[in-house]
């Protein structure tokens, strides 16, 4: 089983990205979704900002979907909306990271989808080849013109990493390879699994969709 992990501080986006799980044509995932910032619902809201401030629509629900509230936001400086006050994602990924219990891992933003036959082809790179960290595509175009990586790319290099990882969970623990809340966190994420010897392969499935 793969668990999708989706770290968010609820921006109108986010039941988009959930909607492109459901969407899956392979319904076999889970999602560890971490709501950076919230708490719990309370008093008829579904859920509340630490300030008070409600989420103004309701978030998709399904039983696949696991939600984490974090009330205390672990975000910084180096988010590409600093206006927000919302930082990268990395250490909300850590929390949630924790609570997988299934084999494998793979990422998704609450600003991008996932194509619909992502997990499919996820579940093809686990039975045909043997790593513990295949980088799947995203596309930044609906043509799949921008890719990252670039299409044969077989080296990590900053700028040429997104977080389109799909990992294994026991070679990830086993070596503690941890988010670092930095800008370049998905490089530095993949050259710690590279410097722990992780098996690291370079996929030509594009599984991925940022903001379209």
């Amino acid at each position: 089983m793969i668990t999708v992990i989706l770290p968010s501080y609820a921006r109108d986006t986010l039941n988009r990205s959930l909607q492109s799980l459901l969407n899956q044509t392979n319904p076999n995932w889970v999602c560890q979704l971490g709501l950076d910032g919230y708490t719990g619902p309370q008093q008829g809201s579904q859920f509340l900002l630490t300030s008070g401030r409600a989420v103004p629509f309701p978030i998709i629900e399904d039983p696949r979907i696991r939600t984490t509230y974090i009330p205390q936001k672990l975000g910084n400086k180096h988010y590409r909306q600093p206006e927000t006050g919302n930082g990268q994602g990395g250490l909300v990924r850590n929390i949630l990271i924790d609570r997988v219990d299934t084999e494998w891992i793979t990422f998704l933003d609450d600003d991008d989808t996932f194509a619909v036959d992502c997990i499919e082809k996820c579940y093809q790179e686990i039975a045909e080849y043997d790593f513990d960290c295949s980088i799947l595509k995203r596309a930044y175009d609906p043509g799949y013109q921008q890719l990252i990586p670039p299409r044969e790319c077989t080296e990590l290099e900053l700028g040429k990493v997104s977080t389109s990882f799909l990992l294994r969970t026991e070679f990830i623990r086993k070596n503690g390879i941890v988010f670092v809340n930095d800008k370049f966190e998905d490089y530095i994420y993949s050259k710690m699994i590279e410097a722990r010897g992780g098996r690291i392969r370079f996929s030509e499935h594009i599984t991925y969709h940022v903001e379209f």
